[in-house]
């Protein structure tokens, strides 16, 4: 025990010193280091039945013989550059769409229909808004590209339905 104590009291000076260094550099560190925070927002997926013909022709996802990848597909959608350029209108964001893009990503939950959507930011609200943003405008995006196909598709079923009705 006497020779450790007299070992530690030779190498004092380097022991004082690397522990000075280190808290420095540390100390700098943090001093220039930007803060970041992330967030997280869950989108369930819920694929359509491919058996369903009242879908047939809608822009829809449809459920596949793999599971996975019906949540695949959903998690590239959110991240694609339509659905970012809707955010950043919304949320009145400055930075470019590739900029906010590279602050995001969307990632399938395993074994699950969850599609996780992440976002980094400067403050914890911003990632919160940027995550949430990201899952509602694809929703909205999904939706109105739904509403879009079903206006054009309503005239047409109901001439059909009143040509069926003339026959019969």
């Amino acid at each position: 025990m006497e020779r450790y104590l007299h070992t530690l009291r030779e190498r004092l000076r380097l022991i004082v010193a690397v522990t000075v260094a280190t808290t420095l550099v540390a100390a700098l560190y943090l001093a220039v280091a930007d803060d970041r925070y992330r967030a997280e927002a869950d989108l369930l997926v819920t694929p359509a039945n491919q058996a369903d013909t009242a879908l047939t022709g809608l822009p829809v996802i449809r459920e596949s013989s793999d599971p996975t990848r019906d949540v695949e597909t959903a998690a590239r959608l959110v991240t694609s550059h339509d659905v970012a350029v809707r955010v950043k209108r919304r949320l009145g964001f400055e930075e470019s769409v590739n900029a906010l893009l590279t602050n995001v990503s969307a990632e399938p939950v395993v074994q699950s229909n969850i599609v996780s959507v992440r976002a980094e930011a400067t403050s914890p609200e911003l990632a919160r808004n940027i995550a949430n943003g990201f899952a509602r405008e694809l929703v909205a995006e999904r939706s109105e590209e739904l509403r879009r196909e079903l206006n054009k598709q309503i005239p047409r079923i109901r001439q059909e339905i009143a040509a069926a009705e003339d026959r019969g």
